[in-house]
């Protein structure tokens, strides 16, 4: 974590903060989409757009692990990916959408790519690492799940290996892919 004139990033791609006036507490990201192995996932219009009542919008959080979605958008994008990944599904894993691995382990398993979209054609490229954990039993599962609640959460495992600058001052964020073990 870098504070002052040391939080800088090389080439940073900026977003809007909006603060949600039923909830104060969160800042929201300005998400337009997903995409899914270059295609766009089909989700209703303004699905990630907070709304007047306080509904609605994404979070950025650095307490939850991975990505939480509204039910409906989460089910658009298990849709998308499921078809793509050719391996057994399994229920052996508390997480949502999980494979089963082969043994012996595949050594060039292909997943779908997964980007995050958002305002201003800011498009952050989730590396496959920040997209699927290799879960116990053997299970390669999405790190994504749907919630009940009424906004979407962008997890801690999907923010790994980039640069976040908050600018409380502007109401902004910037990111930047980044190798975080090379700090």
């Amino acid at each position: 974590m870098f504070f002052g004139n040391s939080a800088k990033l090389k080439a940073g791609k900026s977003l809007n903060l909006k603060k949600n006036p039923k909830v104060p507490t969160y800042w929201y990201v300005p998400m337009t989409g997903v995409t899914v192995a270059g295609k766009r996932v089909d989700v209703p219009p303004n699905a990630f757009e907070l709304k007047d009542d306080g509904t609605g919008g994404v979070i950025i959080d650095s307490g939850i692990a991975i990505s939480h979605f509204e039910a409906e958008v989460y089910n658009h994008i298990k849709a998308a990916i499921e078809p793509l990944i050719h391996l057994p599904r399994t229920t052996a894993v508390d997480l949502d959408l999980c494979f089963q691995l082969p043994f012996p382990p595949l050594r060039n398993l292909s997943l779908p790519s997964v980007v995050y979209n958002f305002e201003g054609g800011v498009d952050m490229h989730l590396p496959e690492n920040n997209t699927y954990v290799r879960a116990e039993n053997d299970a390669l599962c999405l790190a994504m799940v749907p919630n009940d609640a009424k906004f979407g959460v962008l997890g801690t495992i999907q923010q790994q290996n980039f640069h976040f600058l908050y600018d409380n001052a502007q109401k902004k964020i910037s990111l930047e892919p980044a190798n975080c073990a090379s700090l």
